[in-house]
């Protein structure tokens, strides 16, 4: 894989006025944590990885290794599962992407049973649809720029119910997210020189689905 983007969707809370830190943090120069979940428990999270960041580079220098995502995603874990078993802290509602571009891109899935490798993932609300829509693209023929505005397009026509035979007569939840919301991108590039982060419109007023 040549190089890959992160990208999230959270409707009722990523609205237009909304200038704060949202769902993706960066936890240093090669890597960003898009958590789902408790919004706290995912800041707690993320702080730990900001730690984690820290203790590496003090211990193997700047310049990151090839294990420097997994030892990183295995940090998380373990803090995870310490403030499971642990008596004086409580656990953590919280599942986390870890994305990073030391020595090309790599793709996690953060939760307390474990670090999961992925290809292309979404978690959180809706992620079961998404993911059908996931695993019909190939992401290594795009570059970052193309693969965000792909994703983009999956979110809107998932959210415009394109591509679902479901109607909502059965019984099934709709997918509805609001024509404000907005969708928090990190784009990392292969080469390992930095992050780039964007906001866009989900779907602006004048092409709302009536």
């Amino acid at each position: 894989m040549r190089e890959y983007e992160s990208s999230i969707l959270h409707s009722n809370e990523l609205l237009l006025d909304n200038i704060g830190p949202i769902r993706i943090e960066q936890l240093d120069h090669n890597a960003v944590l898009l958590n789902s979940g408790w919004r706290v428990d995912g800041h707690i999270l993320a702080e730990k990885g900001k730690e984690l960041c820290e203790q590496d580079s003090s211990l193997y220098g700047i310049q990151k290794d090839r294990d420097y995502g997994k030892r990183l995603g295995w940090g998380l874990v373990n803090h995870l599962v310490e403030c499971h078993v642990k008596d004086s802290t409580r656990s953590l509602s919280t599942a986390g992407l870890l994305a990073t571009n030391a020595h090309g891109t790599e793709l996690y899935l953060v939760d307390t049973t474990g670090l999961y490798p992925c290809r292309a993932l979404a978690i959180g609300s809706h992620a079961k649809e998404i993911n059908a829509c996931l695993s019909k693209v190939e992401f290594c023929d795009m570059d970052v720029e193309d693969g965000a505005d792909k994703l983009l397009q999956i979110l809107r026509d998932c959210r415009q119910g394109k591509g679902n035979e479901k109607d909502g007569s059965d019984g099934n939840e709709i997918w509805l997210i609001p024509h404000e919301s907005i969708v928090e991108i990190s784009m990392l590039n292969s080469d390992g020189k930095g992050i780039k982060r964007k906001r866009e419109i989900l779907l602006p007023p004048s092409v709302e689905k009536k």
